[in-house]
């Protein structure tokens, strides 16, 4: 009976530490920090550092991709120019990057 409460407790306990974890990542404070004083002091520690901390600018940047030489463009083009001058005709791929 105590063994499955401290098993059962410990689950809920490490639930609550990924959750911090999980939004943590919208803050400038590093995830890695929410994590260790979560676990070694309190969920509730991990809260506060959480909103103690400065709320993240989350950036989306847009770049095109071509599949064959992997040249990365900032205007949207229907095929890759570089590939064009070579006889190819391969269209780009949008890949975006978010960064805080």
């Amino acid at each position: 009976m105590k063994i499955t409460f401290l098993v059962v407790g410990g689950l809920i306990y490490l639930v609550f530490v990924l959750i911090l974890y999980k939004a943590s990542k919208n803050f400038k404070i590093k995830p890695i920090w929410v994590v260790l004083l979560s676990v070694f002091l309190t969920p509730l520690a991990g809260l506060i550092a959480l909103l103690i901390s400065e709320k993240g600018h989350l950036i989306t940047i847009e770049r095109y991709v071509c599949d064959r030489c992997h040249l990365e463009h900032t205007e949207n083009h229907q095929t890759c120019p570089h590939c064009k001058k070579e006889g190819y005709e391969i269209t780009l791929r949008k890949v975006r990057y978010k960064s805080l």
